[in-house]
């Protein structure tokens, strides 16, 4: 049968996230103006309006935009959250690795994508071994992917301040980027099928 879109639900997310992230990106810069502050206080309020429309379009038969009762399963809520972790923390790390290095540190801007090669490395090196390792090892490897993308973290993390723009990365350096891009490699694919394989096949 024909469903139709639930457009309304699509407004209104899309409203909630557009205020949320704008008011964070231009309100610092600005100095935090009225229109930042209304509309930083007006996200969640347009997402509690959002999560009330999907249950009342669930209550009325109707397939809502996002099935908020997804989230009531442990396994698929606990995978989201990995995901996130895992797909989140990449970004936010080549935007601070980029601007440290470059305005606090004075490396050019050359050697920092010099020094994120090697993060490319490991996660085409996790590519190419993924396919043969789980039929092996199963959910371990993505266990095992997991702490090795925390510990090379936390370990550029404690390394980073030591660069510099005449001195060369030491190889421990250089093997915790390849660290961390293997394991995000070795965990992230698995956790999106992983969270996907908790959903009952009704939804």
């Amino acid at each position: 049968l024909a469903t139709r879109l639930d457009l309304l639900g699509a407004f209104l997310i899309t409203s909630s996230l557009s205020m949320l992230l704008v008011s964070l990106l231009e309100g610092p810069t600005q100095g935090w103006p009225t229109w930042s502050i209304v509309s930083l206080i007006s996200s969640p309020c347009i997402g509690m309006l959002f999560i009330i429309w999907e249950h009342h379009l669930k209550r009325r038969g109707n397939i809502p935009l996002i099935n908020l009762a997804l989230f009531t399963e442990r396994h698929f809520s606990l995978a989201l959250i990995a995901v996130l972790l895992v797909y989140s923390t990449p970004a936010s790390l080549f935007l601070c690795f980029s601007m440290t290095l470059q305005n606090g540190l004075g490396v050019t801007p050359l050697m920092v994508g010099t020094l994120l090669t090697p993060m490319s490395v490991g996660f085409i090196l996790a590519s190419f071994a993924m396919p043969r390792l789980p039929t092996h090892f199963g959910t371990g490897t993505m266990i095992c992917g997991l702490m090795l993308y925390t510990a090379g973290f936390l370990w550029l993390a404690w390394e980073t301040p030591n660069l510099s723009s005449v001195a060369l990365p030491h190889l421990s350096y250089l093997a915790g980027m390849v660290a961390f891009g293997f394991g995000q490699g070795l965990s992230g694919p698995p956790l999106l099928n992983l969270a996907i394989g908790t959903v009952a096949k009704t939804h």
